[in-house]
């Protein structure tokens, strides 16, 4: 028998945070996890939404996470589990894998799509504020905002060649 500390039991009976409410659901993001966080979180809350049973409290299902091999908690949320979440800061790339119906299936190839552009969308607005500090650049679209930064680069390549001592 495998033995069970006394914080696996609070968690279980007395959740303290967003990640032990759910955990049930499987690899549910940390609040400490930052924009992943709040990247996944209507997933996980859509997810709980199809999974829980109306009949069945949370208490029980964490319960049979703890605690059991899982196949019954599996049966009670119809197969519906979080996996893994990759997100690749670097190419503004997240990757969701999850077990469930096909609405929470397109739910998070939506948030994925919608992260990339988030995430590109900042970085350009970033590099713009670099470029020139007294752009009010926000949330413009897109394209706007490439063309922007290409015209700010054509500028100031321009100002170090046109800005030489006399």
């Amino acid at each position: 028998m495998k033995k069970t500390k006394l914080s696996t039991i609070r968690s279980v009976f007395f959740p303290v945070n967003f990640e032990e409410k759910y955990q049930y659901l499987g690899n549910v993001p940390s609040e400490g996890d930052g924009d992943l966080f709040t990247t996944l979180y209507p997933l996980v809350l859509a997810m709980d939404y199809e999974a829980k049973p109306n009949w069945c409290p949370r208490w029980f299902l964490r319960f049979l996470y703890n605690f059991t091999n899982g196949s019954l908690r599996i049966k009670l949320t119809n197969g519906i589990e979080l996996g893994d979440c990759n997100a690749a800061w670097d190419y503004y790339k997240l990757q969701i894998s999850l077990n469930g119906p096909r609405h929470i299936h397109e739910l998070a190839k939506a948030i994925e799509d919608k992260f990339g552009l988030i995430e590109y969308r900042s970085e350009l607005i970033d590099k713009i504020k670099k470029l020139d500090p007294k752009s009010n650049v926000q949330w413009e679209n897109l394209d706007m905002l490439e063309d922007i930064l290409k015209r700010l680069r054509k500028e100031n390549s321009l100002n170090k060649y046109t800005d030489l001592p006399k």
